[in-house]
């Protein structure tokens, strides 16, 4: 997934990236992530249950450098379930 953080991007614009539904139990999710300039804004990593709430289970903010950084989370659900990624901006 990219957004561009930049101009003309607005305080607030939100981009989101959902996966299907997954079974209740244990799941790993691993991935990359990329933020680099001083306007670049927030990652969140939210739950959300079937039938239930979204909840976030990770966020990262702001500038982290020029490198490609691994994200992990541990996701222990009694209910179906999906993974919403999304980046909101903060120009």
């Amino acid at each position: 997934m990219y957004i561009e953080a930049s101009a003309p991007r607005r305080k607030g614009d939100k981009a989101r990236l959902m996966t299907s539904v997954f079974p209740a139990g244990k799941r790993c999710l691993q991935f990359y992530y990329h933020m680099r300039g001083r306007s670049i804004g927030k990652l969140t990593v939210y739950v959300k249950v079937v039938g239930g709430s979204m909840y976030p289970e990770w966020v990262k903010e702001g500038e982290v450098g020029n490198d490609w950084n691994l994200g992990l989370l541990s996701i222990d659900e009694k209910k179906p379930f999906q993974v919403c990624l999304q980046f909101t901006a903060f120009c």
